[in-house]
């Protein structure tokens, strides 16, 4: 095993893939920033066959786009998801 080397723990990826499964079917603020943090964990994992499997880029830049969308809105009136 290299030094390097990092797997995702089993409870995480499944919620991780639900919660891009999820986003892919209902996009949402909440479900955007749960793809946003779960894609870290792929990324610095050794994932890069199941995320061009899944084609989980696609999915992520929609996610980051739909974040950066909602925060640049004229109308926004904060973080609503956290209570802010």
């Amino acid at each position: 095993m290299r030094p390097s080397h990092v797997e995702v723990r089993a409870g995480t990826f499944l919620r991780g893939m639900r919660a891009f499964r999820r986003f892919r079917r209902k996009p949402g603020l909440r479900r955007a920033r749960r793809v946003t943090s779960y894609m870290g964990y792929f990324k610095h994992a050794d994932c890069d066959d199941l995320m061009a499997r899944n084609d989980m880029h696609a999915t992520m830049r929609a996610a980051r786009r739909y974040v950066s969308r909602s925060a640049h809105a004229k109308d926004s009136i904060g973080d609503t998801a956290r209570g802010r």
